[in-house]
């Protein structure tokens, strides 16, 4: 809890861990608005994706050197578990991270994700702090919007924020939102958006 009624979790994506975490967190903050680390720009598909589970998609779009990225969405994923509970009872879901190209290609060194389900979270919190690589200015600028993106959720009435971030920007978000943020600048505008299923 950050105050204000902010509550974040910090997860590990796509690991099924995090999104019992998130569960957990969401059955018992009980939020009237949730925020997810997914990109602004692909709000409207996104919510297209979660509004279609339980049948699997895939979002895809390209960066801006034309390489098509692959966003899959599955109920295994805490922002998708969070998604869906908001979508479910018509409450505010704000996509809340900056579309920057590149940040994926990050590998940071992370201990076993079953090891939540044994230390619990804020013991595996500390241990990745400790094996974190520093945070650069992606860090802070993604930090930044997103911070912004949830004041605007307070700003439009939210009582009780969950907000669902890597466990990389739990740190800085806190001190973002400790601060007053401008509007992001205007992301990219994605090519070739679209939605697929699996099968």
């Amino acid at each position: 809890e950050l105050g204000g009624g902010i509550f974040v979790v910090p997860v590990l994506h796509e690991r099924l861990e995090s999104a019992v975490a998130v569960r957990r967190a969401l059955a018992r903050v009980v939020p009237d608005a949730v925020a997810v680390e997914v990109p602004s720009t692909l709000s409207l598909v996104w919510a297209r994706a979660i509004d279609r589970l339980p049948s699997i998609s895939v979002l895809l779009y390209e960066n801006t050197a034309g390489e098509t990225i692959y966003l899959p969405v599955h109920p295994a994923d805490p922002a998708v578990e969070a998604s869906r509970w908001a979508r479910e009872r018509g409450l505010p879901l704000a996509c809340a991270d900056l579309d920057v190209d590149g940040y994926a290609d990050h590998r940071d060194p992370l201990p076993d994700p079953y090891a939540l389900t044994r230390i619990g979270l804020p013991a595996y919190l500390e241990a990745v702090r400790r094996t974190a690589r520093p945070a650069d200015a992606q860090d802070a600028r993604r930090e930044s919007a997103m911070a912004f993106h949830v004041r605007e959720l307070a700003d439009a009435g939210a009582s009780r924020i969950l907000v669902v971030t890597g466990l990389r920007h739990a740190d800085g978000l806190r001190a973002a939102l400790g601060a007053a943020q401008a509007a992001p600048l205007t992301p990219p505008v994605r090519k070739n958006v679209r939605l697929v299923h699996l099968h």
